[in-house]
């Protein structure tokens, strides 16, 4: 597998001499192009052999925005009120490198209409 972009390798895990190919999860960065190469040969010959390729592009995704502890809130005008946000995340990065994906938050204040 080499990145289009710059041409460099990139590893492939797993058995490359198999039949078929299958990447696991996180294994191509998002919004970069790659190029997979497949290589045939008769075993013993030189004479017998072909190639095939196929680009593959990693997908971009958008975050995913959450707030934990649910969608409403009751609040004293006298209390602090604490909001978490960093359960929000990127799923084009691994569970355990979500810093890699680089997030940053704003909070805003709207006020609505009670019901």
């Amino acid at each position: 597998v080499t990145r289009v972009s710059d041409g460099a390798a990139v590893a492939i895990p797993g058995d490359a001499t198999a039949g078929s190919l299958s990447l696991p999860p996180f294994t191509l960065s998002p919004g970069v192009r790659y190029r997979l190469l497949l290589h045939v040969n008769v075993r013993g010959s030189d004479l017998y052999k072909a190639t095939d390729s196929v680009q593959v592009v990693g997908t971009v995704s958008r975050p995913v925005a959450a707030i934990a502890g649910g969608v409403e809130r009751t609040a004293g005008r006298g209390q602090d009120l604490t909001l978490d946000g960093t359960v929000s995340f990127h799923p084009d990065f691994a569970p355990g490198n979500q810093a890699a994906a680089g997030m940053t938050y704003f909070w805003e204040c709207r006020a609505v209409a009670l019901s």
